[in-house]
């Protein structure tokens, strides 16, 4: 496929981990490219069940025949300073998009019979009807130009209407099942376990899954050891306990003893110090 792909500016710092050819054909020039990638969340969200966007995808689109129109204007102006003016009878193949397909790889595709029968879904959205949400929008853009609003002005009758699908696409970063029951089967680890599930009998399930691949001697050996384990930490605990109690009685014994003779010394030097006063 050699068509372009739109793409944020700020994804650049991610250039690396893509593919070259992948990269020779990225833009961040929205008008270069019918494929476009958007943020997470734009065309719906998924949690806790799949609730498509339409509004936000039909603003998208809106968004983008205004640039295009904008842009078509500023080329016109730039033809007529160099040349003359075509003539009237001409017309002009200006391209506007009147229809969206966004497209949301998610795991939780088949997460739920509600996302299962709601995978595509489809809309046909008009643009009066948001058109205050388009210009509440268009003035939290950074490089929006006050002085010039001619593409926001008022919403042509032909692109009044923006026809929007969304579908939910089966995505997942993690391995295949044929590939994790190999990985497990290679390692014969004691004990799997599930860490994405819904319930427990879901958890289960997993756990089904993997049972035959385990090492089930190394399982019971763990078992028969973490028993074991536990009484020498307790017994090691109570050992530790009472020797430490005994070393504070011992402490505790040898400070009353030094505060005893240290009152003898006193007694002691107090009657030798009375009787040589006496004796004076």
């Amino acid at each position: 496929c050699d068509t372009a792909i739109k793409k944020k500016k700020k994804k650049k710092e991610n250039d690396d981990y893509i593919h070259y050819n992948v990269i020779q054909k990225c833009t961040t020039n929205p008008q270069d490219s019918d494929i476009h990638v958007i943020p997470m969340g734009m065309a719906g969200e998924i949690w806790p069940y799949f609730q498509p966007n339409y509004n936000s995808c039909a603003t998208y689109v809106s968004k983008l025949n205004c640039d295009i129109t904008k842009r078509y204007h500023e080329q016109q102006q730039q033809q007529q300073q160099q040349q003359p003016p075509p003539p009237p009878s001409e017309e002009e193949d200006v391209k506007y998009y009147n229809k969206v397909v966004a497209f949301i790889p998610t795991g939780w595709a088949n997460g739920s019979n509600w996302n299962k029968k709601n995978s595509v879904c489809q809309r046909l959205v008009d643009l009066s009807k948001i058109k205050s949400f388009v210009d509440k929008e268009e003035e939290e853009e950074e490089d929006v130009d006050d002085d010039n609003n001619d593409g926001h002005e008022e919403i042509d009758e032909k692109n009044r209407f923006i026809n929007v699908e969304i579908r939910l696409i089966p995505y997942s970063e993690h391995s295949t099942f044929s590939e994790l029951y190999n990985c497990v089967e290679y390692l014969k680890p004691r004990k799997v376990i599930p860490t994405v599930f819904s319930n427990e009998k879901d958890y289960i399930a997993i756990e089904k899954r993997f049972k035959d691949l385990i090492d089930s001697k190394r399982a019971k050996q763990f078992f028969v050891n973490s028993m074991t384990m536990t009484k020498k930490k307790k017994k090691r605990l109570f050992t530790d306990t009472s020797s430490s109690l005994s070393l504070s009685c011992t402490n505790m014994l040898e400070t009353s003893n030094k505060k005893k003779e240290y009152k003898k010394d006193v007694n002691v030097m107090e009657s030798s110090f009375g009787q040589s006063m006496a004796k004076k």
